[in-house]
């Protein structure tokens, strides 16, 4: 069970940035024993299975080395964690690409909308997915990012939601809607294919 929180490893991360390069700064032993476990986990991860070209394999390495050597491919594992986007800067109007001119400061409020669900971390978004997750059956991961593989959101173009996608558009975190046809981007319209997990906006700060 991991009890280093998300705040404390951006802090432990930017360190750097902090102290400056090249400074000695000390970590409690418990914080090392615990990152050191992480990262020796993440190292010995088993794929659960693998892509080859347009194929998804699920047999044992040998099969997936005979098939790849056949295909002339290179498989690539697949693990079952989920993506863990990189959180991004805060952003402002100013940084609005080209696409988004017309709206700005929609864009920056929606960019940020993003980045906030992402820090918000381990509290699963509502009482519903508490419940599933408390009955061993939950598409929720730990920090509250949904599945689309598990479950889609609701068909309401109305309701905003953040997704994930691993395509490469921008930094991979987007603003959009979704209905049966897919996810669109919610100012412009557009669909954005790629989406693998979802999850509702966060309730805006209470001033």
């Amino acid at each position: 069970m991991t009890t280093i929180t998300k705040e404390r490893l951006l802090k432990i991360q930017h360190w750097r940035e902090t102290y400056g390069a090249g400074s000695n700064v000390m970590l409690p032993a418990e914080e090392a024993e615990e990152l050191a476990s992480i990262a020796l986990a993440a190292l010995t991860a088993e794929p659960v299975a693998w892509e080859c070209g347009e194929n998804i394999i699920l047999f044992n390495p040998d099969t997936v080395e005979a098939y790849a050597k056949r295909a002339e491919i290179s498989p690539k594992p697949l693990y079952a964690a989920p993506p863990a986007p990189v959180v991004p800067e805060e952003a402002y109007s100013d940084d609005c690409p080209d696409l988004y001119a017309s709206q700005p400061e929609a864009w920056a409020a929606g960019w940020n909308a993003c980045r906030t669900a992402l820090l918000q971390g381990a509290e699963p978004v509502s009482h519903t997915y508490k419940l599933n997750e408390l009955s061993g059956n939950s598409p929720v991961t730990q920090d509250g990012w949904i599945s689309c593989s598990e479950r889609m959101p609701d068909n309401d173009e109305s309701k905003p939601i953040a997704i994930f996608t691993g395509k490469c558009l921008g930094q991979g975190m987007f603003v959009a809607t979704y209905d049966d046809d897919g996810f669109f981007d919610y100012w412009e319209g557009m669909e954005i294919i790629g989406v693998t997990h979802w999850m509702p906006l966060p309730a805006p700060p209470q001033q």
